[in-house]
């Protein structure tokens, strides 16, 4: 390949420079078609960074509040090279539906906007184009069942739109020249998505697809965004690889296009694609084919076409140790980065010890939370230098199920640290505050009791800090009373 002005030509410019890639692998870059890093972020440069040294440059952020997406566009404008970025916003929900929980409990009365009429839409649509949106986000959770669940407190944060408001939510979105992203829980989800013409559906259904339904989605082009690392619970599904294999099966027979995202901060897109290789489904072409190409496309606005390799293209790919189609686990081997013709080394490897938190939260919400306990102590016992097992780590576990509605088992990991780190004052607060959340009003009074205790014995917590913990503590025992 020969490369002018930044961009691949088919003719040898005149005394252009000859840099030998040592035997490497070429392909274009990689994307993260659904990650909600670079926005609600303690870092969000750093995060920009990380992606464009890693070879992800493309990324697409279907959920944040308004000032996350001015976070992110701020950190990304501020780095010296280039990653590609659209933003959602404030995603489109019921009352009491999903996401809600997750920002409620950081505080947050952002990052979600609730609509149950055309009138609410009405009142709402400004609000939902204020950050300037790159494309609009729709929740839908259970649809078959809304009008069961609409008013049930046991459903809150897991339900969604009513799916009567979605065509109409569609259109107007492409009034104002957004595309629109659906999150579906159900094959009923899925259907009403793809009817309702939206252009991306998030996630695969824990449901099987049907034939009709998968058919329907190529028709309409509508891209599937895979996330099989993604954090949720999946109760009710016996063998849920399974049933992922055979939803991407029928998608890639049907000839959807399909797309890798994370949707959780805890892994990458590597893991991802080698999670959807093990399936055992996509060929190694595809497999590749859909992490670069369909991956950046889902990241790009409308129309706009990824870099292939191909003249007039921007020289911008990466140089792989290995081939990736003798084994896409060479996607970690990254050898050089190019930008526009330009050589960049990749980010060195880390020798931090790597966090639990993601694969133990997956298996969590896969396996039940007695499995990820076992799946702890064995990592425990065979690598132990190659994670961190600090508390903040089963503290972060804890959190982490809190957020996604799973109390009960928020309070088996965060018992487990108490365990692990009966010392510390922060390691009961967080179980008391898991066993409230679970209703366990005695036990999170006598966790509490333990904070008190172990408060009078620890010295070195600051006032503001030890304040809180007190006041806490003390709430939660007069609750119990």
């Amino acid at each position: 390949r020969w490369v002018l002005d930044g961009r691949f030509t088919a003719d040898e410019p005149s005394g252009a420079p000859v840099i030998d890639l040592a035997g490497g692998w070429v392909i274009p870059p990689l994307a993260d078609a659904h990650t909600h890093a670079v926005a609600d972020t303690p870092d969000p440069a750093g995060e920009a960074a990380a992606f464009v040294a890693s070879g992800i440059l493309a990324i697409k952020n279907p959920n944040s509040t308004a000032a996350g997406v001015a976070r992110g566009r701020a950190a990304i404008a501020g780095h010296t090279l280039p990653l590609q970025a659209r933003f959602a916003g404030s995603g489109l929900t019921s009352p009491g539906g999903h996401p809600s929980q997750i920002y409620r409990a950081h505080g947050a009365d952002d990052g979600w906007i609730a609509v149950d009429s055309p009138a609410a839409l009405d009142r709402e649509w400004n609000r939902l184009l204020a950050p300037q949106p790159d494309f609009l986000k729709i929740y839908l959770e259970e649809s078959e069942n809304h009008a069961r669940i609409a008013a049930d407190p046991e459903y809150v944060g897991r339900r969604g739109l009513d799916p009567a408001l979605v065509p109409a939510i569609v259109a107007r979105a492409e009034e104002s020249g957004l595309e629109v992203s659906a999150h579906v829980r159900t094959a009923a989800d899925f259907r009403t998505a793809v009817s309702a013409g939206v252009g991306e559906i998030n996630h695969l259904p824990l449901e099987e697809i049907s034939p009709a339904d998968a058919e329907a989605c190529a028709a309409r082009g509508v891209r599937v965004v895979t996330t099989v690392l993604r954090h949720r619970p999946t109760r009710g599904v016996p063998d849920l690889a399974a049933l992922h294999r055979r939803n991407v099966q029928r998608l890639w027979d049907a000839g959807v296009e399909i797309a890798f995202g994370t949707d959780n901060t805890q892994v990458d897109v590597i893991d991802e694609i080698l999670a959807v290789q093990e399936l055992g489904v996509l060929p190694a072409d595809a497999l590749i084919r859909a992490a670069t190409t369909s991956s950046t496309r889902a990241c790009l606005p409308p129309g706009q076409e990824p870099a292939t390799l191909a003249a007039g293209d921007a020289a911008t790919f990466l140089v792989l140790e290995e081939d990736p189609l003798a084994d896409p686990a060479a996607l970690r081997d990254l050898k050089w980065l190019f930008i526009d013709g330009e050589r960049h080394k990749p980010a060195p490897r880390s020798e931090e010890p790597r966090s639990f938190v993601g694969p133990l939260m997956h298996k969590t919400m896969t396996e039940g939370v007695e499995a990820a306990v076992t799946a702890y102590r064995e990592l425990r016992g065979t690598d132990p230098g190659g994670y961190d097992f600090s508390e903040s780590q089963l503290n972060d576990l804890g959190y982490a199920l809190l957020n996604h509605g799973a109390a009960d088992e928020a309070v088996v990991i965060l018992r487990l640290n108490t365990a692990e780190f009966p010392h510390s004052v922060n390691a009961w607060d967080s179980l008391a505050e898991a066993q409230a959340a679970a209703g366990e009003r005695t036990g999170a009074a006598a966790s509490s009791r333990e904070v008190l205790r172990r408060l009078e014995e620890v010295h070195d917590i600051a006032p503001g800090f030890r304040k809180q913990l007190l006041e806490a503590a003390t709430e939660r025992i007069r609750a119990a009373e």
